[in-house]
């Protein structure tokens, strides 16, 4: 549990020296969303606290993030896309999966495919060494703002956990206790505009537009 503490520290740290991240409190109309709405948002935004999706505004996010996303995203969620190869610990995947990805979650193409953080990219692949035991992180929805058309404000809680946890994304501290004994703990809050996505084929029910630190 002290490893936990001092990773989240951490984290609050380099969120906090993130400069220019600070948005101002939108205004829109207080939404009161029903609780399949909130379960979609909460899972939603899960995807990109797991990874620790950095701050971003819709002027600032680049290919560099767009593809660490879209490379961590598919391994924790479609590890099946991976290929292992033979004589290398590292696995890989194709940037056509990569590429669905980003235009999936951020409604943006990758202008160019390339290396990204640890995430090597090579002739159409991207290589990464695989990890295990990281802690868990997840988001819940606050608070809704209808900023107009289909855009919107969100306040998100984002929580950690112990690798091993097992309860569920969009519970409550009373079930989390129930369900595996432990309560996860409130790492830090973020802020999200969101667009609504109407449309069926495969596509996320929202695209990120931003991501910024809630002060």
């Amino acid at each position: 549990m002290k490893a936990l503490q001092l990773l989240l520290s951490l984290l609050l740290a380099l969120f906090a020296a993130v400069p220019g991240t600070a948005l101002p409190q939108p205004s829109g109309k207080m939404l009161h969303a029903s609780p399949e709405e909130i379960k979609k948002l909460n899972i939603f935004l899960s995807n990109f606290s797991e990874v620790f999706m950095q701050p971003f505004t819709s002027s600032n996010l680049n290919n560099s993030e767009m593809i660490r996303f879209s490379v961590a995203h598919n391994y924790q969620n479609r590890e099946r896309l991976f290929e292992k190869l033979p004589d290398d610990a590292k696995v890989r995947i194709k940037a056509s999966h990569v590429a669905e990805s980003a235009q999936k979650y951020f409604g943006r193409k990758i202008a160019q495919h390339q290396s990204a953080g640890e995430y090597e990219y090579r002739n159409g692949y991207y290589y990464l060494m695989p990890a295990s035991g990281e802690m868990q992180q997840f988001s819940q929805a606050t608070q809704i703002r209808h900023l107009g058309g289909n855009r919107y404000a969100v306040d998100v809680n984002v929580y950690a956990a112990s690798s091993g946890w097992v309860g569920s994304i969009t519970g409550t501290p009373e079930s989390w206790q129930r369900e595996s004994g432990e309560v996860p703990e409130l790492s830090y809050k973020m802020k999200a505009i969101v667009a609504k996505n109407t449309g069926g084929d495969g596509k996320a029910p929202y695209i990120l537009l931003e991501y910024i630190k809630n002060q």
